[in-house]
């Protein structure tokens, strides 16, 4: 599957999301510090 340059791998978001849900920092700071938007997660 090939993603343009504005949507994230299949591999890299579930990447994100373990890190958001191992942070003991809330989900908006941590996607800021992975520099990635909020909304990312959710398409």
């Amino acid at each position: 599957m090939e993603t343009t340059p504005n949507e994230v791998s299949r591999d890299r978001k579930l990447e994100i999301i373990r890190m958001v849900e191992s942070s003991h920092l809330p989900i908006n700071d941590t996607v800021e510090k992975l520099g990635v938007s909020r909304q990312t997660l959710y398409r």
